[in-house]
């Protein structure tokens, strides 16, 4: 059965951001490198549906071919972490429901991995990750172009998505767009509770 994961990247309830499951279900899930993520990497990411804008910052940590992934509040809470570490949920209580990390997951990797470890990984399946110039990348399923990355000046990635639609006819309401930037600065856990700050 298709269900619907709803990515609701705010400590709000007033509105949401959709994406089907079905259409990353089987997106695999790539490995750390050498290069991605940094040992620590923090980034400001925004997404975007029928004007809607919710934000989180999202902090990487790599460890060998490992890697974690944490997404803070814009006051610095812990929503949630992925993997969940052992004996603890993967979302915090006050994380909003219906977000699944998998998602925010692949689409980070989407934005940030080397496009030679994409093609490597999708080898024998529908997908496939091209580069049309150094800084536009395209994701494809078949004949539908699913997704469209663009590097900005800054490092800044916009991707952006259609839910129902190939992207360059798609309606406002089905197009979501997903923008990573670089952050600068440390980020200190408090020890005695699950709030962070950064410290830029």
């Amino acid at each position: 059965m298709i269900t619907r994961l709803v990515l609701t990247l705010l400590l709000c309830s007033c509105a949401t951001i959709t994406v089907h499951d079905a259409l990353l279900s089987d997106l695999p899930l790539l490995p750390a490198t050498a290069q991605v993520p940094a040992p620590e990497a923090m980034y400001a990411v925004r997404a975007t549906q029928r004007g809607v804008h919710h934000d989180v910052i999202v902090v990487l940590s790599r460890q060998g071919d490992a890697f974690t992934l944490r997404a803070l509040s814009e006051i610095g809470l812990t929503l949630f972490q992925w993997p969940a570490a052992a004996n603890d949920a993967a979302m915090a209580p006050h994380a909003p429901a219906g977000v699944d990390p998998e998602v925010v997951v692949r689409l980070l990797q989407l934005s940030l991995w080397p496009l030679a470890q994409w093609q490597q990984a999708l080898t024998g399946s529908l997908w496939r990750v091209t580069e049309s110039d150094a800084g536009t990348r395209e994701l494809s399923r078949g004949a539908r172009d699913f997704a469209v990355m663009v590097r900005g000046a800054s490092d800044a990635v916009v991707l952006r998505a259609c839910l129902n639609d190939a992207v360059a006819n798609c309606a406002r309401d089905s197009l979501l767009e997903f923008v990573v930037s670089p952050l600068a600065g440390d980020v200190v856990t408090a020890p005695t509770d699950d709030t962070t700050m950064l410290v830029r």
